[in-house]
């Protein structure tokens, strides 16, 4: 319960920062007519078309209650590779493809709870995926801290079953809402709330899943 009012204080910061950061902007204003316009010089670490992003990043579940989260007695680790680029801005926001490695991902139960999907308290499964079908949306024109969302898809391949009714190779999908704090031009610290979804999308008899909220902390640094 503690950690569900936690994400929702988060998620509560990110939305106050997505409008303290989101200037008042003309409808028609896009890259190429900024200077018709008159519109100011952005500041330098706005991330322009054609900028790549490179990132580290890791997360891990929280016990959660509700709807949308089962994980009660179960814990997930995540730890990835992010390649990114911006294909393009319109409205003092970047759009950013995204492609993630992710070279693990742990699945662990809680040995303080009870046999989850029927195998027994500290049972561990290891695995691996790629997501190559990703999109961010990035804000804060002018702010240091720059709030984004994001979503991506792909595919997840576990050492065993998850859960043990499902199988080893899965769906995986992702949604991000977090904030960009550039410490410097090209440098960032990331923090943000990351959706977790994991199911077989029907190749087994039964599409079963996990759905996990998770607390992300990242590192990107940019480059033309």
């Amino acid at each position: 319960m503690i950690w569900s009012v936690g994400l929702l204080r988060l998620v509560r910061v990110i939305a106050f920062l997505a409008l303290f950061c989101s200037p008042v902007i003309a409808e028609d204003e896009t890259d190429e007519n900024r200077e018709e316009l008159g519109v100011p010089e952005v500041y330098p670490e706005f991330l322009r078309k054609g900028v790549n992003e490179w990132g580290v990043w890791g997360a891990i579940s929280v016990k959660s209650r509700t709807p949308i989260g089962n994980t009660i007695y179960r814990t997930t680790w995540l730890a990835g590779i992010r390649y990114g680029r911006v294909v393009g801005t319109k409205l003092h926001t970047a759009f950013e493809y995204t492609f993630d490695f992710v070279p693990l991902e742990l699945v662990r139960n809680d040995p303080s709870g009870p046999p989850v999907d029927g195998v027994e308290p500290t049972h561990n499964v290891y695995g691996f995926g790629l997501w190559p079908a990703g999109i961010k949306f990035i804000m804060g024109e002018g702010c240091k801290i720059k709030p984004f969302v994001g979503i991506n898809s792909g595919l997840v391949l576990f050492n065993s079953a998850v859960p043990w009714e499902g199988r080893r190779a899965n769906i995986a999908g992702n949604l991000d809402a977090g904030i960009h704090y550039m410490f410097r031009e090209d440098r960032a610290l990331t923090i943000a709330y990351k959706y977790h979804h994991v199911s077989n999308a029907y190749t087994a008899e039964r599409n079963v899943g996990t759905n996990v909220n998770m607390i992300m902390i990242g590192y990107s640094w940019f480059s033309k």
